[in-house]
């Protein structure tokens, strides 16, 4: 086996199309990331980090591999030599595996010279340095994953034919087939509650987390299992010739799709990110589990052509409901809508309008365009949908972006606070019915204008009335809660009594309390004053 795993490396090796094949990636990466001015560009990115290899290598890949391995059993077949090779003392088994490691190998050997971009990277960082190390081996080891994945798919591809041309041919089409088409099969909702399902058997699906470093072990045995679904399936067909039964074939395909479904319900994620930023508090997490149970759907609409920082906090929303979605599956779905591609006035204003009576407010932004500035609305929000109820949600409120404004500060805390604000809207439309709370008034409290401020963030989760005891015992059974705020007269026995019966059926209350009376007149005008206790005949309630 090593010296046939020996062969396939040097007989690659010592071709010319070896060497080709090799520098076309090379060259293909470094132009679509440090030159051409691609999406893919690093430098125009603004970000310290390699996320654009990780995204840009997959699909250079699904034209790679399967030029290194189309010669794999294909040229075998041509020349003759694979019934010379099957005759040696080897397992059918242990010939496949050794062109399997072959060619994983200049998989690798392709893939070492992009750590230099790691280094280039490092040294352009500002502060130089500013780089996540961390998360960038967790993304290296997902592309290592999604390579094995794919060469498994290309050895499969070169025993079905003996010429090159359609080996490779069929294991693009194959590639691309898993990487894409299973993904495009479920977003046209053509099999109903079993599109996620079909989503699942792409590549593509589970290569999302583990390409910003995001270990899943759902993901992990997926590519393990895509690898030996080819390899036996190569096996089957180097057998053909044998006429052995299919049984043990169905039998591993069987046991592979159970180990699948069960490790879909146990799984364990490791985000090897410095700061750790893709791991979601885990309240969140049990929201997600136990709470959710219709689809949340989320527009997001920061997208479309954005400065820097703007870019990162759209990345940085696409990336935590990615996280989101991985513990409440298809129960959490997004997409990000780009107004500048409304083609007429009509349809933008429309859509304004639409945003702003949902309260999702806009950012105009300064930019540069053919030597004058321009403006343009931004919406840095979301709407959430879920059911028949819509809920916006605010990223960050800034009336006026400047051109040359430095926006990292704005990026930061909001990027910061993004789980917190996607999570706030979500509660808020997955509440059935909000809860009601008294703010109870009769004893010269703080009254609704002094209240103003935090009258207007309780509605947004409660509905809130103001109440007056008057005596009444019935005054607050209909209320989950009670606030008590800057009280100056003293309480009836009868009011505590209400809200002693109140407390003892499992209402909530919350006391605002000044123990002390002060005239702030006299400290104004002459720096000291004195305090006298104001007598609120609540002592026995509090302290009894």
């Amino acid at each position: 086996m090593l010296s046939l795993l020996k062969k396939e490396i040097y007989s690659f090796l010592s071709s010319l199309i070896g060497y080709i094949v090799i520098s076309v990636f090379l060259l293909l990466m470094g132009l679509f990331i440090w030159v051409f001015d691609t999406p893919f560009n690093l430098p125009n990115a603004g970000f310290a980090d390699l996320d654009s290899l990780f995204r840009l290598a997959p699909v250079v890949f699904l034209f790679l591999i399967p030029a290194i391995t189309m010669r794999s059993f294909a040229e075998e077949k041509r020349t003759g030599t694979i019934e010379l090779l099957l005759t040696r003392p080897i397992s059918d088994m242990q010939i496949i595996i050794a062109k399997y490691i072959a060619g994983l190998l200049l998989v690798i050997f392709s893939l070492v010279p992009t750590l230099l971009y790691y280094f280039s990277v490092n040294n352009l960082g500002n502060p130089p340095g500013n780089i996540d190390t961390g998360g960038m081996w967790g993304s290296y080891i997902g592309l290592l994953l999604l390579a094995c994945g794919v060469v498994a798919i290309g050895i499969f591809s070169s025993i079905l034919s003996s010429n090159q041309i359609v080996a490779f041919i069929i294991g693009v089409f194959l590639c691309f087939f898993f990487y894409l088409g299973f993904d495009f099969m479920g977003s046209y909702s053509m099999f109903g509650n079993f599109d996620g399902i079909v989503r699942n058997i792409g590549i593509i699906e589970h290569y999302h987390s583990l390409s910003r470093g995001v270990i899943d072990t759902r993901d992990a045995i997926y590519f393990l299992s895509l690898i030996v679904f080819f390899l036996l399936l190569t096996k089957l067909v180097l057998e053909s010739r044998k006429k052995l039964q299919k049984i043990p074939f169905l039998a591993s395909f069987l046991i592979i799709v159970f180990l699948n479904i069960i490790c879909n319900y146990k799984f364990a994620r490791f985000d090897l990110t410095t700061e750790k930023r893709h791991t979601l508090a885990t309240s969140t997490i049990k929201f997600l589990d136990e709470k959710l149970v219709d689809v949340a759907y989320f527009k997001i609409y920061l997208a479309g052509n954005l400065p820097a920082d703007l870019k990162r906090i759209e990345r940085e929303v696409r990336e935590k409901l990615e996280e989101m979605k991985a513990y409440a599956g298809d129960k959490i779905q997004y997409s990000f809508f780009n107004a500048d591609e409304l083609e007429t006035d009509q349809e933008r204003n429309q859509l304004f309008s639409d945003l702003l009576k949902k309260k999702l407010n806009y950012s105009l932004l300064q930019y540069e365009e053919k030597g004058t500035l321009q403006e343009k609305v931004v919406f840095p929000g979301a709407v959430i949908t879920y059911g028949d109820k819509t809920q916006a949600v605010q990223f960050f409120n800034a009336g006026y972006l400047f051109k040359d404004q430095n926006l990292q500060f704005l990026a930061d805390a909001t990027i910061n606070n993004i789980e917190y604000i996607l999570m706030d809207g979500l509660r808020k439309v997955e509440r059935p019915n909000k809860p009601s709370i008294a703010i109870i008034q009769g004893h010269d409290e703080a009254d609704m204008h002094q209240l103003g401020i935090a009258y207007k963030s309780l509605v947004e989760y409660y509905h809130v009335d103001y109440v007056e005891i008057n005596n009444k015992i019935s005054a607050l059974d209909e209320y989950k809660g009670a606030i008590i705020v800057q009280p100056k007269k003293a309480f009836s026995e009868k009011d505590k009594f209400v809200i002693d019966q109140f407390i003892m059926n499992g209402g909530r209350v919350a006391w605002f309390i000044d123990p002390m009376e002060v005239w702030e007149d006299t400290l104004f005008y002459k720096g000291q004053t004195f305090a006298l206790a104001r007598e609120l005949n609540l002592d026995d309630q509090l302290f009894n």
